[in-house]
């Protein structure tokens, strides 16, 4: 089985877009082979619903099932860039977060941001901490990798 990710740099911590999709059985071993032998030196594996980028809510798994504000804005680039629909803004299912997580995009700066959930134990409270780091440059001109075998 070939795997086509993306790398995304959001904020210096290299992470794998995987596109293929993976069942969760195999999640935990591919994101670890991922991690070894890709030549751009991943730190974290995201796995990409892409049958949900043309619904409401597009959606994306951390490989354990963290949440990570820098991958989710990663994310809602990606997924508004293949949408094509022109948003500023969207809201992404991501890992993590009990509800929603809403990305802001700004193309004119090549920034995204991302409400950030407040870590909560057993509850669904959440805060509006916006992250301003850079982000999307790190798609500009990436294609998927279609290379790519693991040998488990």
């Amino acid at each position: 089985m070939r795997i086509r990710y993306i790398p995304a740099d959001p904020a210096g911590n290299l992470t794998g877009l995987v596109l293929t999709h993976v069942s969760q059985e195999v999640r935990p071993a591919l994101a670890a082979r991922l991690m070894a032998v890709c030549p751009e030196g991943f730190e974290q594996i995201a796995f990409i619903d892409e049958d949900s980028l043309t619904g409401p809510l597009p959606r994306m798994e951390m490989m354990g099932g963290e949440f990570c504000g820098n991958a989710s804005r990663a994310f809602g680039w990606y997924a508004a860039q293949r949408r094509g629909r022109g948003e500023t803004a969207l809201c992404v299912s991501v890992s993590g977060a009990a509800a929603p997580v809403r990305v802001q995009l700004d193309p004119a700066r090549g920034c995204a941001y991302a409400d950030m959930p407040l870590p909560c134990a057993g509850s669904s409270c959440t805060a509006s901490n916006v992250c301003s780091a850079t982000v999307p440059p790190c798609l500009r001109g990436r294609s998927p990798h279609q290379g790519f075998e693991p040998r488990m």
